[in-house]
C-alpha cells in the first residue's frame, strides 16, 4: 500500500469509530431518559436491530429500569450486595410492611433506612423486579 491508501483507510476507520461512538452515546442519553415500564421496548429495538444481547447489556438495561425506578420514587440512595438491598430515603407504609411480611422477606427500617435482606443471590433482573413489584409508584 502507498501512503496515501494507508491515510484513505485510517480516514475511513476513524470515521466509522466516530459514527458508533455517536450511536452508543445516542443510545445511552435515550437509555437514560426512558422510563423503566419503556425499557422493554427499547430492549426489542436493540435484539431487532443486533440480535441476541448479552448479559452484561442485560445489566446495563435493568440497571437503567432500577434507575427509574428510584428516581420516580425520590429514593437517594439504592445499594444492591449479593443478597441485600438498601434504599433510603423510604417511607415505611403499611402496604409496604405487610407484602415485605406476606412474602416473609426480612428486613430492618430505622431513620428512613430501608435494608432488605433476600435468601438467594440478587440479579440486577431480581433486583428490578423486587422494587417494581414491591415499592409504590
Amino acid at each position: 500500500r502507498t501512503q496515501h491508501q494507508n491515510l484513505t483507510v485510517l480516514e475511513s476507520s476513524i470515521r466509522r469509530l466516530t459514527l458508533i461512538r455517536y450511536r452508543e452515546d445516542r443510545c445511552y442519553k435515550r437509555l437514560e431518559k426512558t422510563p423503566h415500564f419503556e425499557v422493554d421496548n427499547f430492549i426489542e429495538e436493540l435484539k431487532d436491530r443486533f440480535g441476541d444481547i448479552p448479559v452484561v447489556t442485560e445489566n446495563l438495561l435493568n440497571s437503567a429500569k432500577i434507575r427509574s425506578i428510584i428516581t420516580e420514587l425520590k429514593i437517594f440512595k439504592c445499594i444492591i450486595k449479593q443478597q441485600q438491598i438498601e434504599l433510603f430515603p423510604v417511607d415505611l407504609t403499611d402496604d409496604l410492611k405487610n407484602n415485605l411480611d406476606s412474602k416473609k422477606i426480612k428486613f430492618l427500617f430505622r431513620n428512613k433506612r430501608l435494608l432488605i435482606n433476600f435468601k438467594d443471590q440478587l440479579t440486577s433482573k431480581k433486583a428490578y423486579d423486587f422494587l417494581s413489584t414491591n415499592l409504590s409508584l
